[in-house]
């Protein structure tokens, strides 16, 4: 199984299309389209439209980063912050079977989002990828979420970890309990700031 969520930009789905196809045929469970502030809504729902039949052809869950709407109108999961819309409020928007996750920092943020499709945990390392990232919370905070998912209704909720994780520190989140880990960084050339070219065979090997 492979146990990487990879964040990408709309950009990414409009630029490297061959690219993002490789991704969502390499195994992953998860593919998230994160609009940065430099990119409308108009381009964001055009990724979107572009991924959504590939994703669902390969069982690939499409997520939308905090559009609730958008991803009510296209038929794919949404991300939530803590700062974002409301749980019950996104769910009263979306259908039934539309996935939601929730960004938790924290075993009360978590306890509060034990309803969710899956619930991400994090910062677990320092990141440059977001520039009003949360204080570290390192990997106890993994095995306290999952302790609290395990102890509840929802144990059988996917765990991800999320937050400079990369191929080197993976495998301590795993096993402290995560099911998946999110990344953006590692799918990106430092560079260029492009989605890299071999994407898929980084997300193979996440496993």
């Amino acid at each position: 199984m492979v146990r990487v969520y990879p964040i990408i930009e709309p950009e990414d789905c409009l630029e490297s299309p061959e690219v993002c196809e490789a991704l969502v045929k390499s195994g992953i469970a998860f593919l998230q389209i994160r609009g940065s502030g430099n990119s409308g809504e108009e381009v964001i729902r055009t990724a979107v439209s572009k991924m959504r039949a590939l994703c669902s052809k390969h069982k690939v869950e499409l997520i939308v980063n905090d559009a609730a709407a958008l991803a009510a109108d296209e038929n794919v999961g949404v991300h939530l912050g803590q700062s974002d819309l409301a749980l019950n409020e996104a769910r009263q928007l979306l259908k039934e079977g539309q996935c939601i996750g929730i960004s938790t920092h924290s075993e009360d943020e978590a306890r509060n989002a034990l309803s969710a499709d899956y619930i991400a945990v994090g910062p677990i390392y320092p990141t440059q990828s977001k520039a009003d990232a949360h204080e570290v919370v390192g990997t106890e905070m993994i095995k306290k979420v999952k302790m609290l998912i395990s102890n509840s209704s929802a144990h059988s909720t996917p765990l991800v970890a999320i937050g400079g994780i990369n191929q080197e520190n993976y495998r301590a989140c795993i096993e402290s309990g995560a099911d998946y880990v999110a990344s953006i960084s590692v799918f990106r050339d430092a560079v260029t700031g492009r989605l890299r070219p071999d994407a898929s065979d980084i997300a193979v090997a996440f496993q």
